[in-house]
């Protein structure tokens, strides 16, 4: 890192950036561009997700030159909503697996000659002189980078001072693949049902996932112990998404689960973070 005004130190960075996915990155890509001096620390996402990227996304990696992430983005589907009944098909977007996605743009971070420490983050302090002190362990080894300026991308996991500021309601988003789909041109459904909402991407061979999501507080315990059931109860109120699913069948492998909850930091900025 860089003494305050002064020239870097060895083995620091005047800017450490806490994460790997697209804000982390976006953000030490444009503090680079910027002339600072900027390090990202962080572990690759290790499960598998998908998610859709939009035309406005896109474009902003193409902006940042963020050539090996818009490699993965090889598919553009079509959009098609369904708010309360009222169908809208608009604009486009494209599908990915996030750890595949992370992936290329830690592989973006490379090519613009970004220095990332790949290390699971422990505790964030304040170090002698006022300096960020950020513990990390990889394996066997562990240590602490120091950083005059941090900048916290982790999300849910970043570094809370205060009391969030704001809360969604707590939410599961159960998401389950198809196979024997009808087949023809990609495209992603949005859809809402009493109990929430779903999102289903088909793509072009016939495969496709459907993902709901469900206040997680209204559900009773039997209901989270059988999450196959609970997604199809969800399913048989998605009309749109079922058309759209034809003649296709859930897949052997087991349904995968993941928690959302929606929070705005009670403090989001201050002097050097």
């Amino acid at each position: 890192m860089a003494e305050r005004g002064g020239q870097p130190r060895a083995g620091g960075a005047r800017i450490l950036v806490l994460g790997t996915g697209p804000a982390a990155v976006a953000t030490a890509l444009l503090l680079a561009r910027l002339g600072h001096d900027v390090r990202v620390m962080g572990r690759a996402r290790a499960r598998s997700a998908m998610e859709g990227v939009s035309e406005r996304a896109a474009d902003g990696l193409r902006r940042l030159g963020c050539s090996r992430a818009l490699a993965v983005l090889d598919t553009s589907y079509e959009r098609v909503s369904s708010w309360n009944g009222r169908v809208v098909r608009v604009n486009r977007e494209c599908v990915v697996d996030r750890e595949r996605f992370d992936s290329a743009l830690i592989a973006d971070l490379a090519l613009a000659g970004i220095p990332m420490r790949s290390a699971r983050v422990g505790a964030v302090r304040r170090g002698s002189g006022g300096v960020w002190l950020v513990d990390w362990r990889d394996g066997g080894a562990a240590g602490t980078d120091t950083a005059d300026f941090l900048v916290e991308a982790r999300g849910s996991a970043a570094l809370r001072r205060v009391p969030d500021a704001e809360r969604g309601p707590r939410a599961l988003a159960i998401s389950r693949r198809f196979s024997g789909c009808r087949r023809g041109a990609p495209i992603t459904v949005a859809e809402s049902f009493s109990g929430g909402w779903a999102w289903c991407a088909l793509a072009g061979d016939g495969g496709a996932i459907v993902q709901v999501v469900t206040d997680e507080t209204a559900l009773p315990a039997a209901a989270k112990r059988d999450l196959g059931r609970l997604h199809r109860r969800c399913l048989a109120a998605l009309p749109l998404i079922r058309d759209t699913l034809g003649a296709g069948v859930p897949a052997e492998e087991a349904v995968q689960v993941r928690a959302i909850w929606p929070r705005l930091r009670g403090e989001r900025i201050g002097a050097d973070w």
